[in-house]
């Protein structure tokens, strides 16, 4: 399955949605603003990412 990811940036914390190719919610969530940490948060969809957007 494809999932696409949307992030809601801010300097502080930054809010991540996850949804899949039938436009379904699979998570939601928030984490600070530091790559490794967004990138923790994503990492049991890795290799299944179609887009990132960031707004």
């Amino acid at each position: 399955m494809r999932y696409y990811i949307g992030l809601d940036v801010s300097l502080k914390t930054t809010h991540i949605c996850v949804v899949d190719a039938d436009r379904r919610v699979v998570w939601h969530g928030v984490s600070d603003t530091h790559v490794e940490m967004i990138s923790a948060k994503l990492a049991r969809w890795r290799g299944e990412i179609e887009r990132v957007m960031s707004g």
